[in-house]
């Protein structure tokens, strides 16, 4: 393997292990280490024989392919040891081939009757012991079965953490852990070095390709947070105000490029745009004001520090731009919230949700808890439409000569084509998703919500647990229900589902649906949404749909 100018420089051997010591130029190389052991086990393999004679020191000298230390004093006659070749042979014709390709040296040591007697064999370590001299430790029998055994662990845990890396099952974060981890035991258990290193030169390669991934993905995200804040202000450029949660997660660059593109698209906006990162457990914000809303008493540094207590963290910067983060992402609604109505406080801004409330036009009457009429404000605000609201018993919405009293009819007039499907078959999903919500996702709702409903907790739990998790494997691989953009189908679902986040879905039982989450947390802080629904407390506690004891009375 390595060449004829290799020579022996000394040797150990117990019954679990031997150490060889040789000259070499430098460390064997992976590929060495792997040929040297795999040629080892062949020996080992063949079960071939040992001779051991003594001869003549002259005319063994003469035997070609003879290792021995050269320097020592040997006996004479002196001990020669061979595998497979009875050294008489070796004797007569010590000029031809068949030393080179076995193991013959002078040696007074024991040893094995047949090779096969070694068992196992693994190159445990190399290393240079003095300058031009190198030693490598290797195991054999038991020992080197456990050696095998273990690598054979490692290599399942290899394979594993591949495949993760494959379905994207699993986050970034938890992947480099693994990485991390599984470096840590390959370096630290004894096993073959050049599987050893064929193992962390695999990770390696997983760990580049993972952070490749990743720098792409943020390239990705940057492109589409940008073109998303972008979109806030093209609709309405220079409005005074604009805050908003973006899906940049840590990404505060994409953020800071988002700022720049909205002051470049909208130089008289204040803004202020969130993420929330939640494999890192964190919530970042950026804001960028401009000298009209300064001279009207909003600083960015001051509206930070307004929101940078409740994010339990610290920020700072100037009146023009600044920036904050902490760990208290629950309080995301409250936090938004909070920089909308300081920003509209400072501005001398009124908060009308986006809608009037009176005057002609569109009119919906509904009862003041009914779902319908979240689900038609929050249309209505995207689609840049008046309405006005009156509470009756009766669902019924007008506009002119236009008379509807099915909900899902009202909210699919109400929105803009944008929302109701780019083509025939988005639409056709969108219309899916609205039959789904009246038929399964409302009754399952109100069924656990509502105290008086007619439903065991427990069954009425279950109900919406079968939802929820049908939910959650729908949005597994999509942000939206829909496309790649809000949809009356997340509008509607999303208003369905709010009373069961408010009421009964505790921390504990809405944990297990991690896509039906990230997607409700999406749609809440849309802005359209929050100027409907305002800071949103979600349940901490259930109520488990407790029945109230009352009974329904009929006034006479």
């Amino acid at each position: 393997v390595l060449g004829p100018e290799c020579d022996q420089r000394g040797s150990l051997v117990a019954p679990d292990r031997l150490r060889f010591d040789f000259t070499n130029k430098g460390a064997m190389t992976e590929e060495q280490l792997k040929r040297t052991e795999l040629e080892t086990q062949q020996f080992i393999s063949l079960n071939e024989p040992i001779y051991a004679k003594q001869a003549k020191l002259a005319s063994a000298k003469k035997i070609v392919g003879l290792r021995a230390m050269f320097d020592e004093t040997y006996p004479d006659p002196v001990r020669v040891v061979s595998i497979g070749v009875p050294v008489d042979e070796l004797e007569a014709d010590p000029s031809g081939p068949k030393a080179l390709k076995t193991s013959v040296e002078f040696c007074g040591g024991t040893h094995l009757h047949r090779s096969g007697h070694i068992g196992d064999f693994v190159i445990a370590n190399e290393e240079a012991i003095a300058k031009g001299i190198r030693r490598i430790v290797a195991l054999t029998g038991p020992e080197a079965t456990k050696a095998l055994n273990r690598t054979k662990v490692l290599e399942k845990h290899l394979s594993e953490l591949e495949k993760s890396l494959q379905s994207s099952t699993s986050s970034h974060k938890d992947l480099v852990k693994r990485i991390v981890e599984l470096t840590n035991d390959i370096s630290h258990t004894t096993i073959s070095a050049y599987k050893k290193d064929e193992m962390r030169n695999t990770l390696r390669a997983i760990k580049k390709r993972l952070d490749d991934k990743e720098r792409e993905d943020k390239q990705a995200m940057a492109a589409s947070v940008i073109k998303e804040a972008v979109a806030l202000v093209t609709d309405k450029p220079n409005c005074p105000l604009l805050v908003a949660e973006l899906n940049a997660a840590s990404n505060t660059k994409a953020l800071d490029s988002a700022l720049k593109n909205v002051r470049g698209q909208s130089p008289d906006t204040a803004a202020m745009f969130f993420s929330v990162d939640s494999d890192g457990g964190k919530i970042f914000c950026l804001s960028s004001v401009p000298k009209a809303a300064i001279d009207k008493g909003l600083k960015a540094n001051e509206w930070v520090a307004a929101v940078s207590g409740l994010m339990k963290g610290k920020g700072g910067g100037k009146a023009e731009s600044a920036q904050a983060s902490g760990p208290n992402i629950a309080a995301r609604a409250e936090i938004i919230s909070t920089a909308r109505r300081f920003a509209e406080q400072k501005l001398g801004l009124g908060d009308t949700g986006g809608m009037q409330r009176v005057g002609s036009g569109a009119i919906l009457h509904c009862p003041s808890n009914s779902q319908v009429k979240l689900r038609c404000m929050i249309a209505a605000v995207y689609a840049g439409k008046t309405l006005s609201i009156v509470e009756d018993s009766r669902t019924v919405f007008k506009e002119g000569a236009v008379e509807l009293t099915n909900a899902t009819a009202i909210s699919h007039y109400l929105a803009s084509p944008a929302m109701t499907g780019a083509d025939a078959f988005a639409e056709t999903q969108v219309l899916q998703w609205l039959s789904y919500t009246d038929n399964h996702i409302q009754p399952a709702v109100g069924s656990w919500v509502h105290p008086d409903a007619p439903v065991a907790p427990a069954t009425a739990k279950a109900g919406l647990v079968s939802v929820l998790n049908y939910l959650d494997t729908a949005l597994q691989p999509r942000t939206f229900l829909v496309g790649e953009r809000v949809s009356l189908a997340d509008i509607v679902v999303f208003a369905a589902l709010l009373p069961a986040y408010v009421r009964v879905l505790d921390p504990a039982t809405r944990k297990p649906f991690v896509n039906v989450n990230r997607w409700f947390n999406t749609i809440l802080h849309q802005p359209q949404v929050l100027k409907v629904v305002g800071c949103i407390k979600l349940c901490e506690t259930s109520s488990q749909g407790k029945k109230s004891g009352k009974k329904d009375t009929k006034s006479k």
